[in-house]
C-alpha cells in the first residue's frame, strides 16, 4: 500500500469514536512492506494507541527489531508452527526453521536488555496433527521469553481451507467482524471479510471513497442483515465459516501460577481441549484463568 493511500486511511479513521486499532498484517508477512515503519510511525504521530502486527519472524533481522521495538507497537504475535525443523518448514514453505528461532530469541532478548513491556509479545503456533507432538516442547521453549503463547487450531477460511474442520456450526451466531473489524487490501479494496481473499464481494475502495461510508453501503447492511436473520446459507463464505461468532466462548486461557505468563487455546474443540489443559496443568505451573 502507498503510503498517500495509508495516511488518507488513518487520517479518516481517527475522527470517528468507533476507531479503537490498527492491525498492520494481512496475507502476507508485513516486513515485506519496505515502507511500514514509515506508516507506523505516522499512525503513532496520530495518537493511535494501539496497534497490533503479526509476523512469521522470518524478515525480523536486528535492524528490523530494533525498529519495532522503537514504533510504538503495542502488542507482537509471532507464528512459529511447531518445534522442529521437519515440523516446520512443512507448514512454513520457503522459511528456514533455525533462521526464524535465531531471528525471535535475538528480538526477545533485545526488548529484556531494553527492559520494555511495550510491545507485548506472543508466540502462536497451529495445532495440527504434526504440531500436536511438539506443543509440551514448544511451551517449554518459549514461556519464559514472552509474555504468552497461543495455541490455536487451523482456520477452515471460510471452506475455502481443506484442512478438516473440527467445529460443530450448527445454530452458528452472526459474526463479530462483520460490526468491528474493516479490512483494506495492499489497493484499496475493501472486501466484506479477511476470508474473501480475491474480493469477490468488493464493498468499494478506499482509493476512490470514504472508508466509513464504504463501511456501511447497502450491500453489507445486507450482508449485516443475514447474518442478524440466521440466513448464512445465502453467502457461501459465511455458510461455512468457523469464525468469529457472537456469544461463543471459544477460547480457553491458563495463567502461570508464578510469572502470569499466559497460554492461549483457540477454536479447540473439547477433546483437544482437555489434551492440552492437562499437558499444561500436570507438567507446567498453569491454571485456568
Amino acid at each position: 500500500m502507498s503510503f498517500d493511500l495509508c495516511r488518507r486511511i488513518i487520517d479518516e479513521a481517527i475522527t470517528h469514536p468507533e476507531f479503537s486499532q490498527i492491525v498492520w498484517y494481512g496475507l502476507a508477512d508485513p516486513f515485506t512492506d519496505e515502507g511500514i515503519f514509515e506508516k507506523i510511525e505516522y499512525a503513532r504521530e496520530k495518537k493511535v494507541r494501539s496497534m497490533h502486527i503479526s509476523t512469521n519472524g522470518g524478515l525480523l533481522d536486528e535492524e528490523k527489531a530494533a525498529k519495532l521495538l522503537d514504533s510504538g507497537i503495542t502488542d507482537v504475535n509471532i507464528s512459529i508452527d511447531g518445534n522442529s525443523k521437519e515440523t516446520y518448514e512443512a507448514i512454513r514453505c520457503n522459511l528456514n526453521f533455525d533462521t526464524t528461532c535465531q531471528n525471535v530469541t535475538r528480538f526477545l532478548k533485545m526488548r529484556e536488555q531494553r527492559q520494555q513491556e511495550i510491545p507485548r509479545v506472543a508466540l502462536r503456533t497451529a495445532y495440527t496433527e504434526t504440531t500436536k507432538p511438539e506443543i509440551a516442547s514448544y511451551i517449554a521453549r518459549w514461556r519464559g521469553l514472552c509474555d504468552g503463547i497461543i495455541v490455536a487450531s487451523v482456520a477452515n477460511w471460510a471452506g475455502q481451507n481443506k484442512y478438516e474442520n473440527r467445529r460443530d456450526l450448527s445454530g452458528q451466531e452472526p459474526c463479530s467482524r462483520l460490526w468491528g473489524v474493516a479490512e483494506i487490501t495492499w489497493d484499496g479494496c475493501v472486501p466484506y471479510c479477511c476470508f474473501d481473499v480475491n474480493c469477490d464481494t468488493q464493498l468499494g475502495n478506499v482509493g476512490e471513497g470514504s472508508l466509513y461510508q464504504i463501511w456501511n453501503v447497502p450491500r453489507m447492511r445486507e450482508i449485516r442483515r443475514i447474518h442478524m436473520e440466521g440466513r448464512f446459507s445465502e453467502l457461501p463464505l459465511c455458510a461455512v465459516c468457523d469464525e468469529c461468532r457472537y456469544g461463543e466462548n471459544r477460547d480457553l486461557r491458563f495463567v502461570g501460577r508464578n510469572d502470569g505468563r499466559t497460554v492461549s487455546l483457540e477454536r479447540h474443540n473439547p477433546r483437544d481441549r482437555e489434551d492440552i489443559a492437562k499437558c499444561l496443568t500436570d507438567r507446567f505451573d498453569y491454571v485456568e484463568a
